[in-house]
């Protein structure tokens, strides 16, 4: 179980992005301070449910960390992002602790 992804950062412009490979790059975060705030925010929020948790468990937890994520850095929550697909995830019960 896992998802093993990347992080780079764009050295000119400083924007972080993510993926399973250089070939299917998205964006994370507009700069490495960013990425780490909203890391740090996610771990602090985990565990996101427990094991048998239902979907709605699973919902909450994706609203809570859709708020952290957009709190320090609003694109960084749209669709297409790799917090985005995070979340996607979380919500769907892929994280438990």
């Amino acid at each position: 179980m896992g998802h093993h992804v990347g992080v780079y950062l764009q050295r000119d412009s400083g924007i972080v992005f993510a993926g399973a490979s250089l070939n299917d790059l998205v964006f994370a975060n507009s700069s490495i301070r960013h990425f780490n705030e909203c890391a740090n925010g996610v771990v602090d929020r985990f565990p996101f449910y427990d094991e048998g948790s239902d979907l709605d468990d699973c919902e909450v937890a994706a609203g809570d960390l859709e708020r952290i994520i957009r709190d320090v850095d609003p694109p960084a929550a749209d669709e297409g992002t790799f917090w985005s697909d995070f979340i996607a995830d979380v919500s769907i019960g892929d994280y438990p602790e």
